[in-house]
């Protein structure tokens, strides 16, 4: 019939989100987080920055990668994020005194959740301009201040 449902199969994470959600898991320990600093001394902790560039190169994600296309177009999504919300880089929100962990955590679902919509509206900066207003006031990063 013609109006018989058939649901649609979920996209593939494009390989920018991917990028995000493995900087997001690298420092989804607040102990794995770090301020001032793209990466610790001993790789152990990162930056929101320095765990998108640095991500594929953590042995107990058993990948190992050269920084690629995919890495800096990443970290430009979060910078957008960054730039949109708070009137800044990424990297200063990041060490901002007041921004703690669960910030950045936001921050990242934020970057993810902007990455899908916009592979999915087929790169359309309409509908993604849209949804960075929109996730911000339910996001918990609404009415933070610099």
């Amino acid at each position: 019939m013609p109006f018989d449902f058939t649901p649609m199969q979920p996209l593939e994470d494009s390989e920018v989100t991917k990028a995000l959600i493995r900087g997001k898991a690298a420092i989804a320990k607040p102990r794995h987080w770090i301020k001032d600093a793209e990466t610790s001394d001993d790789r152990s902790r990162y930056c929101a920055v320095g765990a998108v560039r640095w991500a594929d190169n953590l042995p107990d994600l058993g990948v190992f990668r050269s920084v690629g296309v995919d890495r800096c177009k990443a970290i430009d999504v979060l910078q957008a994020i960054a730039f949109t919300h708070f009137g800044t880089s990424v990297e200063r929100f990041n060490d901002l005194p007041r921004t703690k962990h669960r910030h950045i955590m936001i921050l990242f679902d934020l970057a993810i959740a902007y990455s899908r919509e916009k592979q999915s509206a087929g790169d359309s900066s309409d509908a993604t301009d849209a949804l960075l207003r929109f996730r911000a006031v339910g996001s918990g990063l609404h009415g933070f201040k610099l």
